[in-house]
């Protein structure tokens, strides 16, 4: 545990030890908050005595860039965490009990809080019991004038961030921001996002993905790709997102298509579902996104794929560079 005073450059492992030591209340204090580390802290809170809140921003803005992770209030929601919403909130802060805390610039994100993939370069402070104290009151003042959070209002922040474009990031390997940005006008436009997961390494995942590709699915239902829709490329084995490809034709049942292409015959018939795809952007596997960071587990892709929540392309995008 950081001692009082001490100055922190990441603030994960002193967030876990504080709320772990909470007997009476965990009180967090952050306009955003990413799907990964709201499923992390669900897990504390549903396993603690404390009482739980979060003070956040709820913002469609926010959460259409994927900075705001609309499934992760509902996930800590259903662990028992009060959740309310400040205007103009932009203050970071962690207390237990009022008596211990941390203070800094870092988000409840992966990368505000500082961990090992592409940290943020961030700057936080543990708190004395007076220092804590102090901003226990200030919080207090804060949360008495805040709304809670309804599953409405998570419901309406939803819809209307489905409904808004957000600025592109830059990404490497020669992909300038116009790229981005009409991949993100194009998931805005496209009838579903989803993630779909294959069986590749990174040697494989760096494959460069091609027009006239094609992609298989579980025999156990047909998928519901659309023309048109966009996948986002979980590579199971090197754990990252690292592509994006757009559905080109609809799905079919031709196993012996794939038995044609050199897929063996035992597979094809377990993966009969074919769907033709071509590229849309592409990174190194290195500077892929893990699945984690978009609030998933691979548990989310036992069926090989699910749909994109709400901002989780442009999260996924904003990763993918160096």
């Amino acid at each position: 545990m950081a001692a009082p005073g001490d100055v922190l450059p990441e603030m994960r492992a002193g967030l876990e030890l504080l709320v772990a030591g909470a007997a009476a209340r965990v009180d967090l204090c952050s306009p955003f908050l990413s799907g990964g580390t709201a499923l992390w802290l669900a897990a504390a809170a549903a396993a603690s005595p404390a009482e739980w809140t979060l003070l956040t921003r709820l913002d469609a803005v926010s959460a259409a860039g994927g900075f705001l992770s609309v499934p992760g209030l509902r996930a800590l929601r259903d662990a028992g965490v009060r959740l309310l919403h400040a205007d103009r909130l932009h203050a970071k802060v962690f207390l237990a009990d009022g008596v211990s805390g941390l203070l800094g610039s870092g988000n409840l994100t992966a990368s505000g809080l500082g961990e090992p993939t592409k940290p943020n370069l961030e700057l936080g402070v543990a708190l004395d019991a007076a220092q804590a104290a102090v901003a226990d009151g200030v919080l207090l003042g804060w949360r008495a004038a805040a709304r809670p959070i309804t599953s409405s209002m998570l419901d309406e922040c939803e819809k209307q961030a489905k409904g808004l474009r957000v600025p592109a990031p830059r990404l490497p390997g020669g992909e300038s921001a116009d790229d981005v940005e009409a991949v993100l006008a194009e998931g805005l436009a496209a009838k579903q996002v989803w993630i779909k997961a294959l069986y590749a390494d990174a040697a494989e995942a760096d494959r460069p993905w091609s027009p006239g590709d094609w992609i298989a699915s579980p025999a156990v239902r047909r998928p519901s790709f659309a023309v048109g829709d966009l996948l986002l490329v979980y590579a199971s084995y090197a754990r990252v997102c690292n592509a994006v490809i757009r559905v080109v034709a609809p799905t079919r049942l031709d196993p012996s298509f794939a038995v044609a292409q050199g897929t063996p015959q035992d597979e094809a018939d377990r993966w009969p579902w074919i769907t033709p795809v071509e590229p849309v952007l592409q990174v190194p596997a290195a500077d892929g996104v893990p699945l984690q960071r978009l609030g998933l587990t691979g548990q989310s892709l036992q069926n090989g794929h699910t749909r994109m929540p709400v901002g989780g392309l442009a999260a996924a995008l904003r990763h993918m560079r160096p």
